[in-house]
């Protein structure tokens, strides 16, 4: 048996595409001009608007992308499948810790949205650890045997300890390295991790 190490946003989820979509009509019906720059990764570099525009954009949309999002692929059904051969499912994301920063969603309540979503969307896990900023922490807490991510500065840092998959996204094109594999969807996620 492998513990495997998911992340939320970004893996399990599309959350740029779900934000330039809601960013999009948040822009007409809010008369700004919009920019989007999709191979970042962040709100501030992804849409050009003023800091009270993007507060604003973010306070109206962030409660309704943890509630509504919807899973990534067949994310679920791939994760029930490496369950039930054995590998033990855990998701650590550091939601909880950025959105008190951004005055969107405290924390406790982001905490609930998260666990009532993975529920919802029929996830199977182990365990859920939240308001994991640092990752590294996480993944030495946990002992885990591998880890999936979309964020470059995780796949980095984490990819000098354990096997790290990489899931496409725009804004991650360039990430490669030692330890560090790319897959393109769910069904990749699984034949790699099945051939280590």
């Amino acid at each position: 048996m492998k513990a495997a190490f998911f992340d939320i946003d970004g893996t399990l989820t599309n959350i740029n595409d779900w934000m330039i979509k809601r960013a999009v009509k948040y822009a007409e019906n809010s008369n700004i001009k919009l920019n989007v720059y999709d191979e970042f990764y962040t709100y501030d570099k992804m849409f050009d608007w003023s800091e009270d525009d993007l507060q604003s954009f973010l306070f109206e949309n962030f409660k309704d992308y943890l509630t509504e999002e919807m899973p990534d692929d067949n994310s679920a059904e791939i994760l029930d499948k490496l369950k039930e051969e054995g590998h033990e499912i855990i998701f650590v994301t550091a939601r909880g810790t950025y959105e008190p920063e951004l005055k969107v969603v405290d924390a406790d309540l982001t905490d609930n949205l998260t666990m009532k979503w993975l529920d919802k969307n029929n996830y199977h896990y182990d365990k859920v650890v939240i308001r994991a900023r640092n990752k590294i922490k996480a993944l030495e807490e946990e002992k885990l045997d591998m880890f999936i991510d979309d964020v470059d500065t995780n796949v980095y840092a984490l990819s000098k300890y354990i096997p790290v998959i990489v899931l496409s996204r725009k804004y991650n094109t360039s990430v490669q390295g030692e330890n560090i594999t790319r897959a393109n969807s769910w069904d990749e996620i699984y034949k790699i991790i099945k051939s280590m």
